[in-house]
């Protein structure tokens, strides 16, 4: 794992849980840009462990899977997925043992068998596992799940391939497992928080693979969801600013009398006429996280963090859209920023008014209060469209494309340093 994955990592786990009776990871599962099937594996996982020393549970589902088959589902050695799948090594296995069942004693730690696909593609996950944990030695945490092809034979084919991988077959999708620490913190004494907060979610150019140079900051989507209470959301295009959308809550199509209970908390977000307002939405949130922060411990260089026996140090700032923090060492070194994105997802949704259908595959698109300052009348009421997961599929499908966007960024610098010295 290269030193800036390691670091992301660090990051990354302030946004959990890691408490003394549950410890808790997420991974969100994308589709290795190397499969040339067409087959596109979606999913996100939830991974809970008991105390210290208790069992894993491992819950959530995984889409585009070959309908009423098992796929081999593994956690594998390294948490590095920028070449693909391929780059997370083999099957996690501190006790260097050959491959066995998730009920063998002797197994690789990582082998937790196969996950059945239903009739339309969707496998839903519920699994206990004692062999793996998210403390110690036997740590997943920073490694990769990965999902499979074919069946797992569970160390039965009687050869090699069997005695090592299960004859699994090629690597469909995989995502890096990572620790959420401040994401309670965060949820407590916030309901509205606790109700609409989602996921925390990749993204930027990093994510992508169109970074240029060496990496130095990423982007995270704190990601919510207005869906708990089948609300009905009106999605308006119908205005000049093209890019973003107006989004009003309808509370008489909810479903859910829930949403009625929650209307008063939801006036945190929406003006007068139950519009969404970007403004306070992000207004509202810097609250929350700074409201967490202040839990922590400040020391002479920032709010600490404890993690993997070295003290990290974080400050923030405030950038558009985005709440920054930069985390370092003590001594300055390896400092590098993290943007929390806030942002709104719909599944599914096709848009009007003189938006293309886009959305073949039903993936979701997301808004970001991305602030217009003014530029026009009412503009806290229009969000920024993102199409973030569409945009990494297309630029997977035609990696040249990552290749010119790199030599474009080349360009652009050389032509900014040349700009400044002839004005110097």
């Amino acid at each position: 794992m290269n030193g800036f994955v390691t670091l992301s990592l660090v990051a990354l786990s302030l946004f959990g849980a890691c408490q003394a009776e549950n410890i808790v990871a997420t991974v969100l599962i994308s589709p290795d840009p190397n499969v040339t099937t067409g087959q596109v594996v979606w999913g996100h996982l939830k991974l809970t462990q008991s105390g210290l020393q208790g069992p894993v549970t491992v819950t959530g589902s995984l889409s585009g899977l070959t309908p009423n088959q098992l796929h081999g589902f593994h956690v594998h050695e390294k948490g590095d997925i920028t070449g693909g799948c391929k780059s997370a090594g083999s099957h996690f296995n501190p006790d260097k043992r050959q491959h066995g069942g998730p009920d063998d004693f002797s197994r690789h730690v990582g082998d937790l068998g196969n996950v059945l696909a239903d009739a339309q593609g969707v496998a839903h996950i519920n699994m206990v596992d004692r062999q793996i944990a998210l403390l110690g030695n036997r740590s997943i945490v920073g490694r990769a799940f990965v999902v499979h092809a074919l069946p797992d034979d569970l160390g039965r084919g009687g050869n090699e391939g069997s005695r090592t991988t299960g004859n699994a077959g090629d690597r469909l999708a995989c995502g890096v497992i990572v620790n959420e620490t401040l994401i309670p913190l965060m949820k407590k004494d916030n309901k509205l928080f606790e109700t609409i907060f989602n996921r925390i979610a990749f993204g930027g150019s990093y994510y992508k693979g169109t970074k240029y140079g060496s990496p130095n900051e990423f982007d995270l989507y704190l990601v919510h969801k207005l869906d708990h209470w089948s609300i009905d959301l009106v999605i308006d295009t119908n205005h000049n600013k093209v890019g973003y959308v107006k989004i009003k809550i309808n509370y008489r199509g909810g479903r859910d009398p829930n949403c009625l209970r929650y209307k008063e908390e939801l006036k945190k977000i929406t003006d007068s006429n139950d519009n969404l307002d970007q403004n306070k939405f992000r207004s509202w949130l810097e609250s929350v996280i700074m409201s967490a922060f202040n839990t922590l411990r400040r020391g002479p260089s920032g709010y600490e963090l404890y993690h993997g026996g070295r003290t990290y140090y974080m400050r923030h700032k405030k950038s558009g859209p985005a709440f920054t923090i930069m985390i370092g060492k003590p001594n300055g070194d390896d400092v590098f920023d993290v943007d929390l994105v806030p942002c709104i997802e719909f599944n599914g949704v096709q848009l009007s008014s003189g938006y293309k259908k886009y959305n073949e595959d039903k993936r979701p698109f997301r808004v970001v209060p991305k602030p217009l300052y003014g530029s026009i009348w009412n503009d806290n009421l229009l969000w920024r469209l993102s199409f973030s997961e569409n945009e990494k599929v297309m630029l997977n499908k035609s990696g040249a494309v990552k290749s010119i966007i790199k030599l474009m960024k080349v360009n652009f610098s050389n032509v900014v340093i040349v700009t400044i010295l002839n004005k110097m």
